[in-house]
């Protein structure tokens, strides 16, 4: 983990947050919280109050469920499958570019086409 030994060819030091991390697992302490949040808050009030801790929390992994939301309606808008960003986008992107492209054609015609 203190990346003193080679492994494949490679010296890795771990951060500090993995060792934070990793204690949290410790078998002799039973499972604390995360030391910068509290996950039982919805996190886009959290956030806030890091104040100058923000860029260590954003930059480190976090091992957990995070909730953006109190209300449970705001919350489920925030869990979408991955199909539904290209189906959402793609017809958008689709019409917008034909509009686009269909008023350079009106607007420069034939001048449009040639080049």
């Amino acid at each position: 983990m203190k990346g003193e030994e080679r492994i494949m060819g490679v010296k890795h030091e771990h951060s500090e947050a993995a060792f934070e991390m990793l204690e949290r697992y410790s078998l002799d302490q039973s499972f604390k919280k995360d030391a910068l949040i509290d996950s039982n808050q919805p996190v886009m009030f959290e956030v806030g109050n890091l104040k100058e801790k923000y860029w260590r929390w954003i930059h480190e992994p976090y091992d957990g469920k995070l909730r953006l939301f109190k209300s449970d309606f705001l919350e489920s808008l925030t869990n979408t499958k991955w199909w539904m960003i290209p189906a959402v986008w793609m017809p958008l992107v689709a019409y917008f570019a034909f509009n686009g492209l269909n008023l350079m054609y009106q607007m420069f015609g034939k001048i449009f086409l040639n080049v």
